[in-house]
């Protein structure tokens, strides 16, 4: 099977499974999927798809400047599986997920109707078979939440790093279950919307939001999925992440890479809230960004009391009510876990390596708030 020429235009696998955007009658839910280099990772992700308790009307991967087989790998799929499964190939992009996505979303919107849904999920993430039922059932016509976002999960990566960052995950997802799906961000791991809200987002660009006007992710940000998140409440809009739509997503195995990612999340997070401004849509994220780096100057202040006391020697000395404080601190962080198992829950409760774990997140955040401070350069790995 040979693909066509790579053509904005045109999904090469189109004369295969009817021209896109041809559509089926009512709403259609169609999975937009990103995808740089990802050939290793696409048949686990159509599997998710396939294991759906509402099955997508259309998959659209993406393949954006690749070098392996990804749209070969695609290709072959396609004979294989009931899904309506296509490929986008991007044209001189230059912008990354951002630009990928907004090429892919702008060929969607031609024959799309402002009730479908489009949900777009990273190309290595796995979807519970509830994510589209549930997205769906949240997203009623009428309702005020236009967005759904995942309920990230870590995936099985080896490693120590790997370990915590399945720790951190899992724990917030048990908080954003006890609080109802309430989120601050969506995820690009998978996140779902109404195409009525992203073309609202396209058209109020360069108007009421920033970024080029059409575009619905704003290239020039480097958390896209964060910039896109308060563009949706700046409109107006609500976002959630209920059970339903839990997503297992890729960890990081290195702690070099760790720092990589949090620290383009904190300064993208930070650029993000300073383009939009103070305002209701923003009050939040600025109380948690005030919160987080009151935390930093406490545990700074901690830190260094400790040291000085240690170099001075003095000595240390433990209250009955601080420890009792700490096991009361730890009751959450194994209770978030519960469901890794008992060695998740026994490292929680020992408290130290978690405690470890976030103070490297808090150095790494302090590099990043001083890069964007000195306004430093950031190469943006795709």
């Amino acid at each position: 099977m040979t693909p066509a020429p790579p053509s904005p235009e045109r999904s090469v696998l189109a004369r295969h499974r009817g021209e896109l955007p041809g559509r089926q009658r009512g709403p259609v839910t169609t999975v937009v999927v990103p995808a740089h280099n990802e050939a290793d990772g696409i048949v686990a992700m159509v599997d998710s798809l396939l294991a759906q308790t509402r099955m997508p009307d259309r998959v659209l991967v993406v393949a954006d400047n690749c070098t392996d087989d990804t749209v070969g790998t695609v290709s072959r799929l396609v004979v294989n599986t009931p899904l309506k499964l296509d490929v986008f190939t991007t044209v001189d992009n230059r912008h990354k997920k951002a630009g990928a996505l907004n090429q892919a979303l702008r060929y969607m919107f031609r024959g799309a109707i402002d009730d479908d849904m489009i949900l777009v999920m990273d190309a290595d993430s796995v979807l519970a078979p509830t994510w589209i039922e549930s997205a769906l059932e949240t997203m009623p016509e009428g309702s005020t939440v236009k967005a759904v976002s995942g309920m990230c999960r870590g995936d099985n990566t080896p490693g120590i790093p790997a370990r915590l960052q399945r720790m951190e995950y899992e724990q917030i997802a048990a908080q954003r279950t006890r609080k109802a799906g309430a989120t601050r961000m969506l995820s690009g791991a998978g996140s779902a919307f109404r195409v009525r809200t992203l073309r609202e987002v396209a058209d109020a660009r360069e108007r009421t939001l920033p970024g080029r006007h059409g575009d619905v992710y704003n290239a020039a940000s480097l958390t896209e999925d964060h910039e896109l998140t308060l563009a949706i409440r700046t409109l107006g809009w609500r976002i959630t992440s209920p059970t339903g739509c839990g997503v297992r997503t890729q960890l990081l195995s290195s702690w070099r890479g760790l720092a990589a990612q949090r620290i383009r999340w904190d300064r993208g997070g930070i650029a993000d809230l300073f383009s939009y401004g103070f305002n209701r849509a923003t009050v939040g994220q600025f109380g948690y960004l005030a919160e987080r780096v009151l935390g930093l100057l406490v545990h700074a202040l901690v830190v260094s009391l400790v040291v000085f006391a240690l170099a001075s020697g003095a000595e240390l000395v433990f209250h009955w009510w601080a420890i009792g404080f700490a096991v009361l601190a730890a009751v959450p962080a194994i209770a978030g876990v519960r469901r890794l198992g008992a060695r998740y829950m026994l490292v929680a409760g020992l408290i130290v390596p978690q405690f470890a774990y976030y103070l490297y997140l808090e150095v790494v955040a302090v590099a990043a708030y001083w890069r964007a401070v000195r306004g430093a350069a950031w190469e943006w790995k795709h």
